[in-house]
């Protein structure tokens, strides 16, 4: 390495600029902090609101950083983050509690992740034991509206139960007697279901593969370890009703596939406004869905495999806890917590214009122990410009990207957007790179841990310093130096400077780069003053408690000290009397 990264100061490199000729790059001094951490306290907000310079019933926004501004063509930077990470987005977090488990000191169990996959159209984790499942994906306004709504109001038994919500009422009937009467049946007026074909376990493959104009339910055998997926064909036949619940109107007919162990996967075909359909089986394990409408709302529904039956629905935001599976009394409930809720919505991004899938940076707290070369700082660039008589603006999140091998260069990120006139201006975030003036090879890392513990207690860095040479060959030599934990190396630059290189931590073989170790360069022209300074206070302590001692004892504490001593000197004891002695008391 030749060079040194400082994190906390970067560049934007902008390439097209009107007015500009290759790559401009714009200095950044951000800083260790996000711009959010540092906001003014309230009473510096009340007064910067008198004089009209703040307005405390709007959240504080730190001011933008104008960075270019000509031709039409303005950026800005508008926010910061010293910490933060892309997520992909929808997603949400559950946690789930018991008070049983925690009363008798039992394992919490860690939140669940659910991050909506667009190619399968869900998300879905184990609950850990008991077998149950949670699952989350996305809706229809139709499907989100009956989704709570068709659900069955007894017990599931036999080969499973069909449940219809059609104008305002559930009503269910169950496979086996659909099997039975080979007909459709009237569940309640204005509407009839039919069983097309029912399988004990759909060969799912096989049905996904298919032609959408020729799918069919077919059984597939069921080995020891499977779990059975069952389904149904339907024929579903509606029709609206009036005041008096008589149908009116032509009735509208819809054929449907339900799967009870994959609630997400519904195929239908003209599904008419206000009907939902669901399919419920006794081999259903214990699950938790979670759906999302068009408007980024979320409803749940939890089904107790032991009951039978769907024992709580409603809708969830949040931060709010919810009664999920009962073990037993009340103390016996399991807990769910929607921890957090990321929707997908005006703060998307996405990764590359040929990668649709969405993103959001998201802010996290500071912590001083992070591993420097670990953490991710972006900043929000707001880009406004005039096309013919509109002016466009666009914001946009860019990471720090740093050179190899800090990261792969695969990984770096680059914006673009399109100006008037076919232009197209290219932006990146760049750490700020301070050449040394030498080259540091490693040659030898060493790396001793504590017995049993697996932790380092100790690492040192065996390195090659070349002065002349950019690119040294591993066969060259150098001048050779150790730098350990607590012994540093002090080497000039050709400027004459003194750099101390700092052993600071190490970083393993992962993701394909080589091992390597991170050293921190510091340069402090002002050490000299500190060094005096802790002389100057050393000198100060010595004098406070040996000098005060001996050579500057208060006036008043000497005399009475000498009076005291001739007072029971031999020479005054004899002076006197014998009565006057025996006055004294002597």
């Amino acid at each position: 390495s030749k060079t040194a990264l400082d994190l906390d100061h970067g560049y934007l490199v902008v390439d097209g600029l009107p007015g500009t000729t290759g790559e401009q790059a714009y200095a950044m001094k951000l800083g260790p902090f996000s711009w959010r951490d540092d906001a003014p306290s309230g009473w510096w907000r009340q007064l910067m609101s008198v004089v009209g310079k703040d307005d405390v019933s709007k959240p504080w926004q730190h001011a933008p950083v104008t960075l270019f501004d000509k031709e039409g063509v303005k950026i800005e930077v508008v926010d910061y983050l010293s910490r933060s990470e892309r997520v992909q987005v929808p997603q949400l977090s559950v946690k789930f509690d018991n008070p049983m488990v925690a009363s008798i000191g039992g394992p919490q169990m860690p939140p669940l992740n659910l991050v909506y996959n667009p190619k399968f159209g869900f998300a879905e984790e184990d609950f850990g034991f008991m077998g149950n499942k949670v699952a989350f994906w996305r809706t229809t306004q139709d499907q989100f509206e009956t989704f709570t709504k068709a659900i069955p109001t007894r017990q599931v038994d036999g080969d499973g139960m069909i449940v219809v919500w059609w104008n305002g009422e559930a009503t269910d009937v169950s496979v086996a007697r659909l099997r039975e009467e080979k007909k459709p049946v009237e569940l309640a007026e204005g509407v009839t279901v039919e069983l097309v074909s029912y399988a004990m376990n759909v060969d799912i493959g096989k049905f996904m593969n298919a032609d959408p104009t020729k799918r069919e339910i077919a059984e597939a055998p069921l080995s020891a370890q499977q779990k059975a997926t069952p389904a149904v064909e339907l024929k579903v036949k509606v029709s609206a009703v009036d005041a008096e619940g008589k149908p009116t109107g032509e009735p509208k007919e819809v054929q449907l596939y339900r799967f009870a162990t994959l609630p997400y996967a519904k195929y239908d075909k003209e599904m008419p406004a206000g009907l939902g359909v669901e399919f419920y089986h006794p081999l259903m394990a214990g699950r938790v869905d979670i759906v999302e409408s068009p408007d980024r709302k979320l409803e749940y529904r939890v089904w107790q495999q032991k009951q039978q039956r769907v024992v709580g629905t409603g809708e969830i935001k949040e931060g709010e806890t919810v009664n999920a599976w009962a073990t037993g009394g009340d103390d016996k409930v399991w807990k769910m917590t929607l921890v957090k809720y990321l929707p997908e919505d005006g703060e998307v991004q996405y990764l590359s214009n040929q990668s649709k899938t969405p993103y959001k940076v998201v802010a996290l707290p500071f912590d001083k122990d992070d591993e420097t070369a670990k953490v991710t700082r972006t900043v929000k660039i707001r880009t406004t410009w005039t096309d013919g008589k509109e002016t466009k603006t666009r914001e946009q999140w860019l990471k720090q990207n740093l050179p190899e091998p800090w990261d792969d260069a695969r990984v770096a990120q680059i914006d673009s957007i399109e100006l008037p006139g076919g232009k197209s201006v290219l932006m990146s975030y760049r750490a700020m790179e301070t050449p040394l003036g030498f080259t540091i090879r490693l040659d030898e890392f060493e790396l001793l841990k504590d017995a049993g513990a697996g932790v380092a207690s100790n690492y040192t860095s065996h390195i090659s310093l070349f002065t002349d040479k950019q690119d040294p060959k591993p066969e060259e030599k150098g001048q050779e130096f150790l730098i350990t934990m607590n012994a540093p190396l002090d080497y000039p630059d050709p400027k004459g400077r003194t750099l101390r290189l700092f052993q600071e931590g190490y970083n393993g073989p992962e993701n394909g780069l080589p091992a390597s170790t991170t050293l921190r360069v510091n340069y402090d022209p002002g050490r000299w003053i500190k060094y005096l300074g802790s002389f100057l206070v050393s000198v100060g302590i010595f004098m406070m408690f040996y000098m005060k001692a001996y050579f500057f004892k208060p006036r008043g504490m000497t005399l009475a000290s000498a009076k005291r001593d001739s007072d029971v000197g031999p020479s005054a004891v004899t002076a006197k009397p014998e009565e006057e002695l025996t006055k004294a008391g002597v």
